[in-house]
């Protein structure tokens, strides 16, 4: 038994499948821009490493000079061995932050542990009050937090 006519399916030739543009030129036109937007975001990050790098007297140059003459890690130095040392605030600030999340699991929760479970007779009030400042956006808050 053969197959209803609306469920034949028939291919295409080779003319009918091609997109648009020929020889897949559209491919590469995407392609190579594609390349340009990662190389002009990418820019800034190879920008700054190239001044890390450079000596005191080539980063004070005017005009300035985008690739260093000679090589330097002295402000890789200065960074490590400023004040108490790298470590010594790397560490204070992922303890502070691994406290931070500890204590907003403690309180979160048990909190939301308590309107999924519990019957409560304003749960809905409740949970809008507690998600309402969520639906701030940070950029708000930058001006007044400074």
């Amino acid at each position: 038994m053969s197959a209803p006519a609306s469920t034949v399916v028939r291919r295409k030739s080779g003319s009918e499948s091609r997109v648009a543009g020929g020889n897949g030129q559209l491919r590469y036109l995407v392609g190579a821009i594609a390349v340009f937007v990662a190389v002009l975001m990418l820019s800034p990050l190879l920008l700054s490493f190239l001044a890390s790098i450079k000596t005191s007297a080539d980063a004070s140059l005017v005009p300035p000079n985008y690739f260093p003459s000679e090589l330097s890690l002295q402000s890789y130095n200065t960074v490590f061995h400023f004040g108490a040392g790298l470590s010594t605030y790397v560490t204070n600030s992922l303890s502070v932050a691994a406290l931070t999340i500890l204590f907003c699991l403690t309180l979160s929760v048990p909190a939301g542990f308590g309107l999924a479970r519990f019957k409560l007779p304003a749960k809905e009030v409740i949970f809008l009050i507690l998600l309402a400042p969520l639906m701030i956006p940070y950029q708000a808050l930058l001006t007044p937090l400074y």
